[in-house]
């Protein structure tokens, strides 16, 4: 499954539009853990992904942690009008 779609880029467009108006709120893209090069296994590295078609498994989640919390403190560092606005 790729995690390329017309509708996967409207959702992240609106998303990222409605965080925007806010000055507390910040966007992160996990997709590039979850899916490397744009597709999404069901399984990776003995590690189950996905529990159905769009959620994670809470194993998978909880393997992201650290990840999330590094891309957490990048964009609580990056001023809201920098990269990515």
């Amino acid at each position: 499954m790729s995690v390329h779609s017309q509708q996967n880029a409207d959702v992240y467009s609106w998303l990222s539009l409605v965080a925007h108006r806010f000055g507390n709120v910040s966007m992160i893209d996990m997709n590039p853990l979850i899916c490397p090069q744009g597709i999404c296994a069901a399984e990776r590295q003995g590690r189950i992904v996905f529990r159905d078609n769009q959620h994670l498994t809470a194993s998978f989640a909880r393997s992201l942690s650290e990840a999330m919390a590094t891309e957490m403190d990048i964009s609580l560092s990056t001023p809201k009008g920098g990269p990515g606005t």
